[in-house]
């Protein structure tokens, strides 16, 4: 039997560094050193945007593998390149077609 199930995309706009966890699994980093490596609560972005915010689009993978049943949570740590006012990260998840499973 097939099953169809959404690919699921985060898209977000931030203006240094990021790592994205959904349901306490990392799915996307960007500026924070090699995938799933150690990255302290107060270390800075390993550099800024060179045109300020920008936003990307990350593709996660099948929603069958990534969602529960029920509740879902979606958290971001952000991180800056100094210490100054301009922190950013706005996130969505889509939910982009179907894909044959």
């Amino acid at each position: 039997m097939m099953h169809f199930y959404p690919m699921v995309l985060l898209e977000i706009d931030s203006n240094d560094g990021f790592i994205a966890y959904l349901n306490g699994e990392e799915v996307a980093r960007s500026r924070m050193g090699p995938v799933k490596g150690f990255t302290y609560a107060d270390q800075y972005s390993m550099s800024t945007r060179p045109n300020g915010s920008e936003t990307e689009v990350y593709d996660l993978g099948s929603a069958d593998d990534l969602l529960a049943s029920g509740e879902n949570l979606l958290a971001i740590q952000v991180h800056n390149d100094s210490i100054s006012g301009d922190l950013l990260a706005k996130a969505s998840l889509i939910f982009d077609g179907a894909t044959e499973i």
